[in-house]
């Protein structure tokens, strides 16, 4: 009898991954058509769907949205290197340049430790005066009974701050052209991420417009970094403090690397305090028991007085307010990567090139981490709350190594501002006004925030100061 070892037999293949499951979209353009309407309710209903990781198409680019905290966690810490920045990013790379937000690898290492001390808590708490400086000037042309548009009104406010704490000087007769660039690039990604990088080459309105309000900010920035070097006036501002970093070589940034920092953090320091702002007030708007809340906390805390950053640590439910609408509404609704390699999720496998949407939307409103996910409840933030909480169920500002280099920035900002408006006025929605929100980089409100302004009057103590937590709203009968 002979035995055949078999050395000639076919060997079997290691069994291959699927790609994840997903809806089924349009033979050509994929699932696109499927997203209009209230596109953020389609994708969290294909998160449920699909056990919280699916697979679609746009266009000829695979998009996997991913929404469990686990698997989130996969994608920005344990392998956080199969990754790159994604689409949205780079379609955006003429106006942001190489900045913190857009570069990858050793020039972001670099860029990451040469501007890390610009953002230690003793750096930024200087900056807590100009902030609430700033709040007071925009609260004083406001009157009871006005109806504003409070995205927009956040937006100029957050932008003035910006640039103040940027620049140290007055440009006030350019801040038509910093606000311009903003909304040239919030305008250009608010078509979607899939159709905006496809049409990035092409001369449409808004790419014509992008590009001319780039070439008029150019000039303004570089002009002051010049100055600013030639003088040798180096003060506590944030581009001072940049033209100052020295690497582990005692290199400096160049021009160009100091424009894309100043740049991204125009952008990004203010667009997501704007947002922010906009859907706590909407949020407190419609709860005014809760926004009553919020003033007495401010009245007790504060007195009176304007609002200090020493303070802060003691508005304790004013923080958790913050964080609600957060939840509900993160300024930056799914984080974008890019696989630069194939890689394996959650026993699936996802071929080079394909773009990973890792949702906070989905995330946040997830029934299994948040009873009753979406109702406004600060008080759910306990911190027995938050310690039970997986890490990547919540996460406004990212993760891992590169999470949000601004993230105290914002929060002391948005902190201040919103005790400040606090201290002076009440909010309620204008009548017939209804939130729809467009999902692009950030998660835009289409037509804006539309509130009704009171202003609040504080009773006054027998020794005639300012009494604490009794404020009411007064009605403008003049």
């Amino acid at each position: 009898m002979s035995i055949t070892l078999g050395l000639n037999m076919p060997v079997p293949k290691k069994e291959e991954l699927p790609i994840p499951p997903g809806p089924k979209g349009h033979w050509l353009i994929g699932t696109v058509p499927m997203l209009r309407g209230d596109g953020l309710a389609k994708i969290e209903g294909w998160a449920r769907e699909y056990d919280d990781i699916f697979y679609c198409r746009a266009i000829n680019i695979g998009f996997c949205v991913v929404s469990r905290p686990d698997l989130i966690e996969d994608v920005l810490v344990t392998q956080s290197r199969n990754f790159v920045h994604g689409l949205a990013l780079v379609g955006n790379r003429r106006f942001l340049g190489d900045g913190l937000l857009t570069s990858e690898g050793e020039l972001w290492r670099r860029q990451r430790y040469l501007m890390q001390p610009a953002f230690h808590r003793r750096s930024i708490g200087r900056y807590a005066e100009i902030m609430v400086e700033h709040a007071q000037e925009t609260l004083a042309a406001w009157r009871t009974g006005e109806t504003h548009d409070l995205y927009s009104d956040m937006t100029r406010l957050a932008l003035e701050i910006v640039t103040r704490v940027l620049f140290d000087v007055d440009i006030d007769g350019h801040l038509d052209r910093v606000i311009a660039a903003a909304r040239a690039g919030q305008l250009r990604n608010s078509r979607g991420i899939a159709p905006m990088y496809a049409l990035k080459y092409f001369p449409t309105p808004r790419n014509l417009r992008y590009l001319w309000t780039i070439h008029r900010l150019d000039p303004v920035i570089y002009r002051i970094i010049r100055e600013r070097r030639a003088s040798g006036r180096l003060g506590t501002d944030l581009i001072s403090m940049l033209l100052q970093a020295r690497d582990e070589d005692g290199m400096p940034m160049s021009d160009r690397q100091v424009r894309d920092e100043v740049v991204t953090l125009i952008f990004t320091g203010s667009e997501t305090v704007a947002l922010t702002l906009s859907y706590v007030w909407y949020l407190l708007a419609q709860h005014p028991d809760i926004q009553a809340k919020v003033a007495n906390e401010v009245a007790e805390v504060f007195g009176g007085r304007a609002p200090a950053l020493e303070d802060l640590p003691k508005l304790i439910y004013t923080e958790k307010v913050i964080k609600e609408a957060l939840r509900l509404y993160p300024p930056v609704w799914a984080f974008v990567r890019e696989a630069v390699r194939p890689v394996e999720i959650g026993g699936y496998a996802l071929p080079a090139r394909t773009t990973v949407v890792l949702s906070q939307w989905v995330s946040h409103r997830d029934p299994r981490y948040y009873d009753r996910p979406r109702e406004f409840r600060p008080e759910r933030w306990t911190p027995e709350f938050e310690k039970q909480l997986p890490k990547f169920a919540y996460f406004p500002f990212g993760g891992g190594q590169r999470t949000c280099i601004g993230a105290s920035f914002a929060k002391m900002e948005t902190t201040l501002l919103l005790a400040t408006m606090a201290q002076k006025f009440s909010l309620s929605v204008a009548p017939g006004f209804k939130l729809e929100l467009s999902p692009s980089i950030t998660l835009q409100p289409k037509r804006g925030v539309s509130v009704v302004l009171r202003e609040r009057a504080v009773r006054s103590s027998p020794d005639g100061r300012p009494g604490q937590g009794s404020l009411q709203v007064l009605t403008n009968t003049q």
